[in-house]
């Protein structure tokens, strides 16, 4: 056995020893993202981890996800905290997660907003978090249309 072969094995037994230590959920999570994200050349795939190396240069890259927290009528989501998420995911990803989690049936005619410094502006759900300007720690706002009127 040569010294490439030992490095191998040895890098490969690490890396079996990390993934069997990875919460299911986790793993699951980072299944929806690629899936949604299908069409995407894998090096730009980014991996929801706390410290993610992207692309080719290997750079630890922590500006390349946002905190989420959404707000509904039937709760929070996730109950506590923030989910962390790559910053080019759509926000329908997570909206769907909420709607999942916090059991709601019908969402049609839902508005997603976020309360900025400008003012509270509506979020396109069908856009990423990047497209829609969005960055850091972000409590979205999701429920019906306030309508109003008379």
């Amino acid at each position: 056995m040569n010294v490439n072969n030992i490095v191998f094995t040895a890098i490969n037994a690490s890396i079996n020893s990390v993934l069997m230590a990875i919460d299911n959920t986790f793993i699951g999570q980072l299944l929806y993202a690629y899936v949604t994200t299908a069409g995407s050349p894998v090096k730009e795939q980014t991996m929801n981890t706390e410290h993610s190396m992207e692309g080719e240069g290997g750079h630890e890259s922590h500006d390349h996800f946002v905190e989420v927290s959404i707000s509904t009528t039937a709760g929070f989501f996730p109950a506590e905290g923030f989910s962390r998420v790559p910053v080019n995911q759509k926000v329908d990803v997570e909206l769907q997660k909420a709607k999942e989690a916090l059991k709601i049936k019908d969402t049609a005619g839902w508005i997603a907003s976020v309360i900025t410094p400008a003012g509270k502006r509506p979020v396109d759900p069908a856009k990423t978090y990047a497209e829609n300007g969005l960055s850091g720690k972000l409590e979205i706002d999701w429920g019906p249309s306030e309508g109003g009127g008379g």
